[in-house]
């Protein structure tokens, strides 16, 4: 994301509103959220326009910007793209070993969840990658997904395993 570039074009809006709107919703998809709720959000903001007058309309768009340039200084647009989301935390940690095991870096989002939803937390973590490791980072989870359709059976107590286990889920032997 070019960050001052989007900062830019935002000032160059007439109205703060539409100066926030546009923030706000060029940093949703940025983030990797899907069009569902970037829709959602623009009919929110739609709502609350006609009731902000102009100048809580500015010190609201000004608040927005500060924060934006605060998540910028930590790295939040770093150059990252969302390699898959709809994950469990779960199915997250496993897709993250295994592309860490082929060295591709990752970064979870949306991994941290109100206790109120254990024990079945929604499936909203999303696993970003560089730009360049996109096209090994598909293949990786590509080749996860075969595995886990194949077995293999235990060499120690002939229990089935699913073929990407290193060790088998009944006796603990190495399944090789």
């Amino acid at each position: 994301m070019d960050y001052e570039q989007t900062l830019a074009d935002a000032r160059e809006l007439d109205h703060p509103l539409e100066a926030l709107a546009f923030g706000v919703l060029r940093g949703l998809d940025l983030a990797g959220a899907d069009d569902a709720a970037i829709e959602a959000v623009r009919k929110v903001l739609d709502g609350w326009f006609p009731r902000i007058g102009e100048e809580e309309g500015q010190a609201l768009a000004d608040v927005i910007e500060t924060r934006l340039h605060e998540l910028h200084e930590r790295g939040a647009f770093d150059d990252a793209v969302k390699l898959v989301g709809r994950m469990t935390m779960i199915e997250a940690h496993i897709a993250h070993d295994a592309l860490a095991e082929s060295g591709i870096a990752t970064r979870l989002r949306h991994e941290t969840l109100p206790a109120s939803e254990f024990p079945e937390p929604p499936s909203q973590v999303e696993l970003w990658i560089k730009p360049r490791d996109l096209a090994r980072g598909r293949r990786v989870l590509a080749e996860m997904a075969q595995k886990a359709d194949e077995t293999v059976v235990c060499p120690s107590c002939g229990e089935t395993n699913p073929a990407n286990f290193a060790t088998c889920w009944s006796c603990h032997a190495a399944l090789g």
